[in-house]
């Protein structure tokens, strides 16, 4: 499982913690701190924040989603179908790889790289477990792109290892 934290969930929680649960803890309980009005007022702002953050929250994680679905569709060959994917947490990278027509996508929205290559552009693969995060590093034959470093869930990370391997290394068995 992913943990992932970005500023915009952070505020989200602790607007939560400290601002909406002790709304909703003073408008419920009636602890004669606030008038009816009141209470009925801050019972509807604090569950407003929170029902509409979530929401917020939700709406932009489709969003990126759908951007980096878009890019993979604007490099990748019609009939790309990809039997290893690495994609990150944020939908920020991706890696896809397909043996049927030798080519990888790969997608960098940070350094605004999107293409697609043979699959000989592959160099080399490493993998990285630090006890709390897990990585995939590719390495290119690409002064413009040297790596690609996608964080992957730590439960995964052995059975993505082999299956990269496995494309990478010996294709011409799909």
């Amino acid at each position: 499982m992913y943990v992932r934290v970005t500023l915009l969930q952070i505020a989200y929680f602790l607007g939560t913690v400290f601002f909406a649960v002790p709304a909703i803890a003073y408008a419920l309980w009636d602890l004669k701190l606030l008038h009816a009005a009141s209470a009925t007022i801050a019972l509807v702002l604090a569950l407003g924040w929170i029902i509409g953050g979530w929401l917020m929250i939700k709406a932009w994680e489709k969003r990126l989603k759908q951007a980096l679905t878009q890019k993979i569709r604007t490099v990748a060959p019609a009939t790309f179908n990809p039997k290893v994917e690495l994609e990150s947490p944020h939908h920020l990278e991706y890696f896809g790889v397909d043996p049927d027509t030798d080519t990888v996508v790969i997608v960098d929205t940070k350094k605004g790289v999107a293409r697609c290559e043979p699959i000989g552009f592959v160099q080399q693969w490493a993998s990285e477990d630090n006890g709390r995060q897990a990585f995939m590093t590719l390495r290119f034959n690409d002064f413009a792109l040297p790596a690609l470093s996608i964080r992957v869930a730590r439960g995964t990370l052995e059975d993505l290892k082999a299956k990269v391997h496995y494309v990478l290394n010996y294709r011409a068995a799909f």
